[in-house]
């Protein structure tokens, strides 16, 4: 994680320097691999042993620590733990955080390949790449996953009551 960083920085040289293997692993396997072990797995078991809130702050920061970045790139990993965790919990089908994890990979490997044509789309700080984009887009997936779910415990609330 960001406390590795000076054994092997994640620099803007070392992230733009990826194949079309690198892009199907990041947006189709990763995506799929990390949610059953974080989510389903570790969460889902953390979620047992303890209150909601620690188990989506606890298996964020591990998830973000193993990804291996900087300190800017852990943060951004953190929080976007964070949503997939929110997004798992309020769905109820961990599909719905593989879909958002892959939505975020595949706009991080968009921007990656506009940048590599020179259309600047994240934000550098002192080498570092920071994708605000994708994690602006999970939560705005998040938001409409409660929404949705919301309206739909109403509408069933509604029939119910109407029924009886």
């Amino acid at each position: 994680g960001f406390l590795l960083n000076g054994i092997f920085p994640v620099t803007e040289d070392v992230a733009l320097d990826e194949t079309a293997f690198d892009h199907i692993v990041a947006i189709l396997i990763a995506p799929v691999a990390e949610e059953y072990f974080f989510r389903k797995g570790l969460y889902g078991y953390v979620r047992e042993k303890i209150n909601i809130p620690i188990a989506v702050i606890l298996t964020s920061l591990i998830f973000a620590e193993l990804h291996g970045y900087h300190l800017q790139g852990f943060l951004s990993v953190f929080f976007s733990g964070i949503l997939y965790a929110l997004i798992y919990e309020h769905s109820g089908n961990i599909m719905y955080s593989i879909c958002a994890h892959m939505m975020h990979n595949a706009s991080a490997s968009i921007m990656n390949a506009f940048e590599r044509h020179g259309v600047q789309l994240s934000y550098n700080l002192n080498g570092y790449i920071i994708y605000t984009l994708p994690v602006l887009l999970t939560a705005v997936l998040l938001v409409t996953i409660i929404l949705i779910k919301g309206r739909m415990k109403i509408g069933k609330r509604k029939i119910q009551s109407t029924c009886s």
